[in-house]
C-alpha cells in the first residue's frame, strides 16, 4: 500500500481557525438535514443496522420509516469535531504549560524579542514537545484528533451521523420507503429507503472504514499525533474485492476515489441481472455535476475478459445490464462513477442474480372506460398490463385497485420497479399498429378515432412510426398530447399534423413540464393546433431519434383544450412552533388558459390553527399558504394534505396538491421532487426562540391596505411586544418586492409595538401604485440571522397625503387599543389626569408643601 503524506498545521495557527472553533449558536435551531442513508434498503422480517448522514443532528430523539411495518430505534449519534476544537486544545495545552514553567514563558518572550534566526521556532517546538509529553494531554488530543478524523474523511453537509436500528416486520410491504429523523429543532428532509425480501449483503461504510483505520498505528507518528494521511490518495496494492452469494442486493459507497468489486458464481446459460439504484435513491445532488451519482456497471469474467457494460439504461442514470452466462465459473461486478469522483453520499443498491425484472409495461395506464363500467357495476377497477424484461414467468398481469398513481413490481418478492401510470382520461382506443401490426395503421391506412380520444401506443421498431386520422372543424381548437418521458418511457417522441392534401400543418417536439420534478429531459409532444378549415387531419407519431423497442409506449391525448392545474406544495416536511408562523409555497401549473383564482384548504389541521393567504391570485403561479399556530399546543406529528379548487365555468375543479422537497441539481437546477406525505411538526420552543417570545406578530391587526408616501417612509405596526426587548430585529420580503425597500425593522419599548419601516424606490414604482408583500422576521444568532416569523401577503398603495392621513389615524386606533401605554394614557385623560406632574430642573417632583 502507497501513502502519501500532507503537512499538519502549525501549533500558533489559533488566529486562523478561531472562527471555527465555536458551532454557530444557530445551528441547534435549524431542522436536520438528511444528505444519505446507508445501506439503502433492508430485507423484510430482519433487523438491520443502517447509517444516516447529514447535519444538525444534535439530540436527535425519534426516526420514523413510511408505509408501516417497520419500527426504528436511534442507537447512536456521532457529531466529529471540527478542526477548530483541535487548535483550542493545542493553545489550551500550550498555555498550561507555560503557566507551570514560568522560565519558558520567559524563554518565549526573550526569543519573540530576539534577531537570532530560527530562535522562536526553537522555543515553540520546545513548548510543543513538552505537552505532549504529558500522557493526559496525549489522550485528550488523541480523542478529539480521532474524532475529527470522521469529519475529515466526509465533507460538512454529511459530517454527522445517526445511527438506527430497524425492525422490518415480516409482512411489510415491499418497496419504496421514506426515512425522516426529528430533533427539538423539528423534522428533517425526507430520503427514499426500499424494504425487499432477498437477501442483504452490504460492504463497510465510509465510517466504518474511518473508526477501524484511526486504530492502526501506520496513521499516526511522533507523540501519539495525527499526520493527516490523505486518504484520497491511498492507493491500494490489488483491490478489495467482495465475494456475494446471489441472488441479493448488494449495498456500497463510492468512496475515496475506488471502484468497487463483487465476485459471483454462475452457471452456463444464466441470464444475470444486475440493476442499479443510486440516482433513484438520491434524484439530485446539489454541489456535483451534473447532479447525481453517475454510475458505471462492468461485468468481467475470470480472467477479466469483459462480458458487459453498461452506463445509462435508456434516459435513466442508473445503470442495468443483463447478460447471459457463456460458461460456469466465478464472475465480477464493478461499479464505479462515469468520471471517477467519489463522495460519501453516493450510495448505490443492486439487485444482483438471476431473477425475474421488469424494465418496461404497456399500456402506461388504465382503461378509463372500462373502469367506469366496472365502479357503476359496483366492482373494482381493473387494468391488464404486459410485462416486458428478463427471467419473467409470465408476460401479463392483472390489477386491481381504485388508486393507479404508480405500480411496484415484485420478482419472487424483491421489489423489481416502480412504474408510474396514468388513469386519467376521456376513453380508450388500441392502435392499429398493435392490434394487427402490417394491416393498418400507416400513412397508406390510418387508424381513425373519433374525437375526444386517448390512445396507447408504442413504437415498437427503430423509424417506425403510428398514424392516426381524425376529423377537424375549422376554427375549433384541438389539444394532441404525448405522455411517455413522464410515464417513465423510453420514447422520445415527436409529432407531424399534416391536412387532407397532405401538407404539414404543424410539427412538436420537446414540451417542458415542470411539475414533474424528477424528469430531467422533458422529451414529451404537446401541440394545440387551430385549423383554417375543416377536414381530415392525419397526425403521426414517432421517436425523434428514430429508435423503437416494446420499452417505447406513449398515450396519446387528443381533444379540446381543457383548462386545468396541478398543485405542489413544499416543504413535504413542516416545522412549527407553538404561536409562530410557517409558509408552504403551493406552486400552480396552469394549463390551456385556466386563470381562474385557486382556493385553497388544509385537511387535518389541529385545533386552534389559523390559515393566512390561502388563496392563489388570478393568473397567478404560486401562493405562500401562511399556517400560524397556536400558543399552547403540545408537540407532536401529524399528517396533513392541501386542496385546491378553482371555479372553471359551470365546473368545479379540485386538484390534490402534491407534497414535494425542492432539491438543487449541480448548483443551479431547482427540482420539485415528490414525497409520500406531506407532515407537520409542532416542535416545543427552543431556547433560541425563547429569546424572541417577547414580540407576538398579529398580522390579522395590520391596517390594509398598507399606505407608503411618495417621499418619505411609513412604519407598519405589525405586532406587539410582551416584555422588554433583548434582541435584535431585522426583516427581509420573504418574494421580491420591486418598488419596496425596508428601511429597519425594531420594537418601541414605549407604546410596546413591533414596526416595519417601508419606502418607495421611486425609479421602480410610480404613485398611486398597487401591489403586495410578504415579510420574513429574523432573529440575530451570532453573525447571521434566522426566520423567527412571517407575515401573510399584505396590500400596499403608493398613496397620497390624504390616503396617508386615514392610513395613520386607523393605524393609530388599533395600536391604541394593544399598546398599555396609549391605554394608560387615555384612561389618565378620562379621569382628567391627562397633565403630567410638575418636575423640578433635576427632574424631581417638588417636595408637598407645609
Amino acid at each position: 500500500m502507497k501513502l502519501f503524506l500532507r503537512e499538519g498545521f502549525g501549533i500558533f495557527a489559533a488566529a486562523c481557525f478561531a472562527a471555527l472553533s465555536a458551532a454557530p449558536a444557530f445551528a441547534q435551531n435549524r431542522p436536520p438535514n438528511i444528505a444519505y442513508v446507508y445501506p439503502g434498503g433492508a430485507q423484510r422480517g430482519v433487523k438491520t443496522k443502517i447509517l444516516v448522514g447529514g447535519k444538525d443532528f444534535k439530540d436527535a430523539s425519534a426516526a420514523f420509516v413510511s408505509g408501516g411495518g417497520v419500527s426504528a430505534k436511534i442507537t447512536r449519534i456521532t457529531i466529529p469535531e471540527d478542526k477548530g476544537k483541535l487548535v483550542s486544545l493545542r493553545n489550551q495545552f500550550e498555555k498550561k504549560y507555560i503557566e507551570d514553567n514560568p522560565e519558558i514563558g520567559e524563554e518565549l518572550k526573550k526569543a519573540s524579542e530576539s534577531d537570532v534566526p530560527g530562535a522562536l521556532w526553537k522555543v515553540r517546538k520546545k513548548i510543543r514537545e513538552g505537552c505532549m509529553a504529558i500522557p493526559e494531554n496525549v489522550r485528550s488530543f488523541r480523542e478529539a484528533s480521532e474524532s475529527y478524523y470522521l469529519r475529515y474523511v466526509s465533507s460538512e453537509p454529511m459530517a454527522e451521523t445517526v445511527e438506527i436500528e430497524l425492525d422490518v416486520s415480516g409482512d411489510a410491504k415491499l418497496g419504496e420507503r421514506d426515512i425522516k429523523i426529528l430533533t427539538p429543532a423539528g423534522l428533517s428532509n425526507s430520503m427514499k429507503f426500499h424494504i425487499g425480501s432477498l437477501p442483504e449483503f452490504s460492504k463497510k461504510s465510509l465510517r466504518e472504514a474511518a473508526r477501524e483505520r484511526v486504530k492502526q498505528p501506520q496513521y499516526w507518528s511522533g507523540h501519539n499525533l495525527k499526520t493527516w494521511r490523505d486518504t484520497n490518495f491511498i492507493v491500494p496494492d490489488a483491490p478489495e474485492i467482495f465475494d456475494v452469494e446471489i441472488p441479493a442486493f448488494v449495498n456500497g459507497q463510492i468512496v475515496e476515489a475506488k471502484t468497487d468489486f463483487y465476485r459471483f458464481k454462475a452457471k452456463k446459460g444464466q441470464k444475470i441481472v444486475a440493476a442499479v439504484w443510486a440516482q433513484s435513491l438520491i434524484p439530485y445532488i446539489s454541489d456535483a455535476v451534473p447532479g447525481w451519482f453517475q454510475t458505471v456497471l462492468i461485468l468481467r469474467d475470470e480472467k477479466g475478459s469483459e462480458i458487459a457494460y453498461n452506463d445509462d439504461f435508456g434516459h435513466r442514470p442508473d445503470s442495468l445490464i443483463v447478460a447471459e452466462i457463456p460458461a460456469d465459473g466465478n464472475y465480477v461486478l464493478e461499479i464505479r462513477d462515469a468520471i471517477y469522483r467519489s463522495r460519501e453520499d453516493f450510495v448505490y443498491r443492486i439487485l444482483l442474480g438471476e431473477v425475474p425484472f421488469v424494465k418496461s409495461v404497456f399500456p402506461l395506464g388504465f382503461n378509463v372506460a372500462n373502469a367506469s363500467k366496472n365502479a357503476s357495476e359496483g366492482k373494482e377497477p381493473e387494468g391488464a398490463f404486459e410485462m416486458h424484461g428478463v427471467n419473467l414467468d409470465r408476460k401479463s398481469v392483472v390489477l386491481k385497485g381504485g388508486k393507479f398513481g404508480s405500480l411496484e413490481f415484485f420478482a419472487d418478492g424483491c421489489f423489481s420497479k416502480n412504474i408510474p401510470l396514468s388513469g386519467r382520461g376521456m376513453g380508450t382506443a388500441m392502435s392499429l399498429s398493435e392490434t394487427s401490426a402490417g394491416k393498418g395503421g400507416t400513412a397508406e391506412n390510418p387508424q381513425r378515432l373519433k374525437l375526444p380520444a386517448l390512445v396507447d401506443g408504442r413504437i415498437t421498431k427503430a423509424g417506425g412510426a403510428d398514424y392516426y386520422e381524425f376529423y377537424l372543424s375549422e376554427g375549433e381548437k384541438v389539444e394532441m398530447e404525448i405522455f411517455a418521458r413522464r410515464l417513465d418511457s423510453l420514447l422520445d417522441s415527436a409529432l407531424e399534423l399534416r391536412d387532407s392534401s397532405g401538407k404539414i400543418a404543424a410539427t412538436a417536439d420537446d414540451f417542458e413540464d415542470l411539475s414533474c420534478g424528477l424528469v430531467t429531459h422533458h422529451a414529451d409532444s404537446r401541440l394545440v393546433f387551430e385549423p383554417k378549415e375543416s377536414g381530415q387531419y392525419s397526425l403521426r407519431v414517432f421517436d425523434a431519434r428514430g429508435e423503437g423497442s416494446p420499452s417505447h409506449s406513449y398515450r396519446l391525448k387528443i381533444g379540446r383544450p381543457s383548462p386545468d392545474f396541478k398543485l405542489r406544495a413544499e416543504p413535504a416536511n413542516i416545522n412549527i412552533r407553538p404561536g409562530e408562523i410557517v409558509s408552504v409555497r403551493v406552486a400552480a401549473f396552469r394549463k390551456n388558459g385556466m386563470d381562474e383564482p385557486i382556493e385553497l384548504a388544509v385537511e387535518g389541521l389541529p385545533e386552534g390553527f389559523k390559515v393566512y393567504n390561502n388563496e392563489i391570485g388570478r393568473g397567478e403561479d404560486f401562493a405562500h399558504l401562511m399556517l400560524a399556530s397556536p400558543d399552547k399546543i403540545s408537540p407532536r406529528i401529524r399528517n396533513i394534505k392541501i386542496a385546491g379548487r378553482a371555479k372553471v365555468g359551470a365546473r368545479t375543479l379540485k386538484r390534490m396538491a402534491v407534497p414535494c422537497q425542492d432539491m438543487m441539481q449541480a448548483f443551479y437546477y431547482m427540482h420539485l421532487v415528490p414525497c409520500s406525505e406531506m407532515s407537520l411538526s409542532v416542535n416545543a420552543p427552543s431556547g433560541f426562540a425563547r429569546g424572541y417570545s417577547h414580540l407576538r406578530f398579529m398580522p390579522e391587526k395590520i391596517v390594509r391596505p398598507v399606505c407608503i408616501p411618495e417621499s418619505g417612509s411609513v412604519r407598519v405596526a405589525v405586532g406587539q411586544m410582551k416584555g422588554q426587548a433583548n434582541k435584535p430585529l431585522a426583516a427581509a420580503f420573504l418574494e421580491n418586492a420591486d418598488g419596496l425597500k425596508i428601511v429597519r425593522a425594531y420594537t418601541d419599548g414605549p407604546n410596546r409595538m413591533v414596526y416595519v419601516e417601508l419606502e418607495r424606490d421611486a425609479s421602480k414604482i410610480k404613485p398611486g401604485a398597487k401591489g403586495k408583500f410578504s415579510l420574513a422576521f429574523r432573529g440575530r444568532a451570532n453573525r447571521d440571522f434566522i426566520d423567527i416569523c412571517k407575515i401573510p401577503p399584505v396590500d400596499f398603495v403608493i398613496a397620497s397625503k390624504e390616503q396617508m392621513n386615514d392610513f395613520n389615524r386607523r393605524q393609530w386606533a388599533w395600536v391604541s387599543e394593544v399598546s398599555p401605554k396609549v391605554r394608560a394614557q387615555k384612561k389618565a385623560a378620562e379621569a382628567g389626569r391627562a397633565k403630567p406632574a410638575e418636575k423640578n430642573s433635576e427632574g424631581l417632583k417638588p417636595a408637598p408643601k407645609k
